[in-house]
This record gives structure tokens, sequence and C-alpha cells, in this order.
């Protein structure tokens, strides 16, 4: 096996990142749920940033808690703040893949039910790896 394949099976067949995984489908759920109810009161690329906000708060607790257990209560100021900032790369690719499958992509395939549903839910899950190594690297190193 060479040096990157065994650094990603490293990186993604572990313990921690099945732990991610259910921290983030969790707070997926939270955001897909909040992003319906609020697009009754915002519009669609609005309702997704707020929703996206309000589950990154809870993912920011569970996974500092369940996943990657830091040690030190003295950096969670800092580590909320690069949360923020790994997961406001991580909603701009939410919002673009919402964006471009709702109003583009499915449209173009003749889906006309359901499609922001559906392009939401993609786009919530395409950001799961590159959130991950974000956070393992950067967030709480």
């Amino acid at each position: 096996m060479n040096g990157v394949a065994f650094r990603l099976k490293n990186e993604f067949c572990s313990r921690q990142f099945a732990g991610f995984l259910v921290v983030g489908g969790s707070a997926a759920i939270l955001n897909f749920f909040c992003r319906v109810f609020l697009s009754g009161y915002l519009s669609y690329a609005a309702a997704i940033v707020v929703a996206y906000l309000i589950a990154m708060v809870f993912a920011f607790v569970l996974g500092k808690c369940f996943v990657f257990q830091s040690r030190r209560s003295s950096r969670t100021a800092r580590e909320f703040i690069n949360f923020g900032l790994v997961n406001g790369l991580a909603v701009l690719q939410t919002l673009g893949i919402s964006l471009l499958l709702a109003y583009v992509v499915l449209p173009y395939c003749g889906v006309s039910s359901h499609g922001e549903e559906i392009a939401h839910a993609v786009g919530i899950m395409v950001p799961a790896f590159t959130s991950y190594v974000g956070h393992k690297h950067f967030t709480f190193k």
C-alpha cells in the first residue's frame, strides 16, 4: 500500500472517524429539519445558513465531548473559533451544492418534487470528509 493510501486508510478507517460520522449525522439531521422549519420564515439560502449555524453549535459540543476529547478546557474558546472557521468553509460547500442541485441540476434532470429537500440533504453530506480532516488537524489538534 503506498503512503497516500495508507494515510487515507488510517484517517478514515478509525473509531474517531466513526464517532465523527455519528455526531455529524446527528447534527445533519438537526440541520435538515431546522432548515425545513426555517424555510417557512426565510429564503431557502438564508434558511440553509441559519440551520447550519444551529447544527454547528450542537456538533461542536458533541464533537468536543465525544470525538476529539480535548484534555484542556482552557482551549475551548480557541477551538470554537477554529471550529467556526472550518465550518465556514463547509457551509459554503453545503450552500453551493444545495443551490446548484436545487435550481440547476435537479430541474434539468426533470425532478420537480422535493428538489430543495434532496439538494439540501446531498449538500449536508458532502463536507463530511473535509470537515473531519479540518477538525482533527486544526480545530482539536
